[in-house]
């Protein structure tokens, strides 16, 4: 695995393809040729309409040298001088709380009438790739444990500000990358050993991510 840290640019690269599960606008949902996964700042002046992400991430792949086929792109307004990593550098997290919003919010976008909020940047992406190669059910399972993970932090953070408890903001991006070949394990929840060691990286890159905006705040 390479790390790339560019001005407002993070690549991660692999030798070998990586299986993926994500929300990501560019190569997201269940992924299984992996090599490189972005997490890209768009600058403030820059406005990109939604439709137009795709063809913006695939360009930025191509532009690096990368194969766009073959990565996952997420997106943020958050400076990459801000990324939380992992001690052992298998999370990476950007954190952004502008637009943190409760389970169910006050105002929501309808997509399929196009109503939407006024749009305050806010979006906390997440990268996680493990070590041991999990079969289908399980990436989705740590999956969703990660997406708990964060949301504890967030509302840990809600009552650290002293303000009604949030768990994410409208944009939250993760992605959870696993080798794609090697033997299988079956599951990944919160009685697993992986699940224990998902949580712990999570929550570490998370606070190192929240701790540059707010020194004296740390999660249990």
């Amino acid at each position: 695995m390479q790390i790339t840290l560019k001005e407002d640019q993070t690549f991660i690269s692999f030798s070998q393809p990586m299986k993926s599960i994500g929300s990501a606008i560019w190569g997201g949902g269940l992924k299984k040729d992996v090599l490189t996964v972005a997490n890209i700042t768009i600058p403030k002046n820059l406005n990109v309409p939604i439709e137009q992400m795709p063809n913006f991430c695939k360009e930025t792949l191509t532009q690096n040298d990368y194969l766009a086929k073959n990565g996952v792109v997420l997106l943020t307004a958050v400076p990459q001088k801000y990324l939380g990593q992992s001690t052992n550098k298998r999370c990476f997290v950007t954190a952004g709380l502008g637009n943190v919003y409760p389970l169910i919010p006050k105002t929501i976008w309808d997509e399929k009438n196009n109503k939407t909020q006024i749009y305050t940047p806010g979006t906390i992406n997440c990268i996680l790739i493990l070590d041991d190669c999990l079969n289908d059910q399980a990436l989705v399972e740590g999956y969703g444990l990660a997406k708990i993970a964060l949301a504890e932090i967030i509302r840990e953070w809600s009552e650290y500000r002293n303000q009604a408890i949030c768990v994410g903001t409208p944009t939250d991006c993760l992605t959870l990358l696993c080798p794609n070949s090697g033997p299988q394990l079956r599951f990944a929840g919160l009685g697993t050993k992986i699940g224990v060691n998902l949580v712990q990286i999570v929550r570490e890159a998370t606070n190192n991510a929240l701790r540059h905006k707010y020194p004296d705040f740390k999660s249990d």
